[in-house]
């Protein structure tokens, strides 16, 4: 392991209480496929909402990628057909690190 490696591995440790809090907030939102079957499915907007606002406190810029209409077949998976992926955007962010734009 090089001194890079290890650096990061210990701001890792030392942060293991507040990521397990965070993750803890994120798996307590309602964010159940609506295709589960599950009756408690719920939209998942608000764990999207609760990511990009972390990464926004985090000084990043996050954006919404929306998912193709054709995500399976663009992928080569064998998928159910017919769904709709309105409202279930993947939550992406960018972080400028030293003399970025």
């Amino acid at each position: 392991m090089d001194q890079a490696e290890h650096r990061l591995l210990e701001r890792v440790d030392g942060a293991q209480e507040t990521l397990v809090r965070r993750l803890r907030e994120l798996v307590a939102i309602p964010t159940v496929n609506p295709y589960s079957g599950d009756d408690s499915a719920a939209s998942e907007s608000a764990g999207q909402e609760w990511i990009a606002d972390l990464f926004t406190r985090l000084g990043a810029r996050p954006r919404r990628v929306p998912v193709p209409h054709d995500v399976y077949e663009r992928g080569g998976v064998i998928g159910p057909a017919g769904r709709s992926w309105q409202g279930r955007d993947n939550v992406v962010a960018e972080w400028t690190v030293g003399d970025g734009p």
